[in-house]
């Protein structure tokens, strides 16, 4: 009797067991509803999954022009082909790949679909293989985040972050003598990656300091494709992710209570976020194409030759920082005024967060929540590159100080609403389509390494035009 009550117990301790582990696994993969999932829309495949790849960022150019070639049967027969060049929008994804495989930038045509993919290389020809981030394009340069590694004078080796750039390589069409802009360079590359023999590669041409762990960037088409050459009013902005430890970790000196306020939409009191990530912007050089090896502005001073970075090039000038909370995985700036952030890490809900850009942004000082850098530290400091030094006669480097560098802030005080959705939210990208800005979401809960535990695996970039309901 003493077994049969013993083996009770413990089959009764079995089925217990495996009842909580059913009801968990009930409650994890269909408990949550998303409700705000519901206000977004299914837009396009995420491609080539199936190969491993982790996608991070997404990018988007506007009226871009690719050929498209047909075969043609004539009255007697004969197949010739025919080339027609066309016009639609496209959309960038960049992955980084499993087994130290060369990094990939996807190129997705809005009307066409998925095109093809082009692999990235370091400017020394050997392949990138970096856990790539964020992505930007314009119609001459590409920006994508990810890391480099740097040896000090001990041979220890650390990663820095790093944005790396392309520009257009000379690649010309048959029968012409001008180049392509890199921008028809990268669609040609891609339609060409089906073939065995096809150079579908892309070589860094430059890269600078990303001042932070480079988790994302965005570029700000200030005329939404209204014009193919970059304007004057265009932005990059370059940002870090920070979550609480070692690897995921930012400056302290990026560690900001923001200024106590009044939520824009409520007037309840708000403001005194802790900050922990800075967001750079960088003014786009519309002027300077073919000499300049960023696309971006660099600092100008009388001794400029010596302002330089360790590639010997000039330095890309920070015109503003941006305050960010944690875990910001994406970055996209609307002509209407308005932000949104993609806040996301592993298996918990991801959020965006929809903010008074106008406010929060604004370069009025006398009402502006803004400070200068040098107010934030008990130091009273300015702002120092980290890789950006002046050389002086007694041998000596000093940082160069960016003194009138302002901080703005994201936080609850221009918070317009926060968008609840499933887990693994990535980059983020705007297209204007019918009058309306859509905000176009990138997921990473597809990649094949994560897809079997999610609670919703998503294939998909999904794209919602942002409210103020709260």
């Amino acid at each position: 009797m003493k077994n049969n009550k013993k083996l009770l117990i413990s089959l009764t301790a079995i089925f217990s067991v495996f009842v909580i582990i059913a009801v968990f696994l009930m409650i994890w993969f269909w408990g949550d509803r998303y409700r705000d999932f519901r206000e977004l829309k299914q837009e396009f495949d995420i491609p080539d999954l199936e190969s491993g790849g982790s996608p991070q960022g997404l990018a988007n150019y506007f009226n871009g022009e690719y050929e498209v070639t047909t075969e043609v049967t004539g009255a007697d027969g004969t197949v010739t082909q025919k080339t027609e060049k066309k016009r639609q929008n496209f959309f960038f994804i960049s992955s980084y790949m499993p087994k130290k495989q060369p990094s990939r930038v996807y190129v997705v045509g809005q009307e066409t679909g998925y095109i093809g993919f082009v692999t990235l290389k370091n400017p020394d020809g050997t392949p990138h293989t970096g856990h790539v981030g964020g992505i930007a394009v314009n119609r001459d340069y590409l920006w994508i985040s990810s890391q480099a590694e740097e040896k000090d004078e001990n041979g220890k080796i650390t990663e820095v972050g790093t944005v790396f750039v392309a520009k257009a390589s000379g690649m010309k069409p048959e029968g012409s003598t001008a180049s392509l802009p890199l921008i028809k360079e990268i669609i040609k590359k891609a339609q060409n990656s089906a073939k065995p023999d096809a150079d579908n590669s892309i070589t860094f041409t430059a890269s600078f300091n990303a001042q932070g762990n480079a988790s994302f960037l965005y570029y700000y088409d200030a005329d939404m494709g209204a014009s193919e050459s970059a304007s004057y009013a265009d932005r990059l902005y370059v940002g870090e992710f920070y979550r609480k430890g070692d690897k995921y970790g930012t400056a302290e000196s990026h560690h900001i209570t923001t200024p106590a306020s009044k939520n824009v939409l409520t007037e309840k009191k708000s403001g005194g976020d802790k900050n922990k990530a800075f967001a750079y912007e960088y003014n786009v050089n519309a002027s300077n194409y073919t000499d300049n090896a960023f696309g971006l502005y660099t600092i100008s001073f009388s001794d400029a030759s010596e302002y330089k970075t360790k590639s010997g090039q000039g330095m890309p000038q920070i015109q503003k920082i941006f305050s960010l909370p944690d875990e910001v995985q994406g970055f996209a700036r609307t002509t209407n005024g308005r932000l949104v952030l993609s806040i996301s890490y592993g298996l918990k809900n991801s959020k965006l967060c929809y903010y008074d850009w106008d406010t929060l942004a604004n370069t009025d000082y006398k009402t502006t929540p803004s400070k200068l850098y040098s107010e934030l530290n008990e130091d009273k400091k300015n702002y120092e590159y980290e890789d950006f030094y002046r050389e002086y006669g007694n041998g000596k480097t000093l940082p160069y100080s960016g003194q009138t560098l302002r901080v703005y802030f994201a936080d609850s005080s221009t918070l317009l609403r926060t968008y609840d959705i499933p887990c693994m939210s990535e980059g983020l990208c705007v297209m204007k389509e019918r009058g309306e800005e859509r905000v176009y979401v990138l997921f990473e809960s597809g990649a094949k390494q994560y897809k079997s535990f999610v609670r919703q695996v998503l294939k998909e970039v999904y794209s919602f035009v942002p409210d103020k309901r709260r």
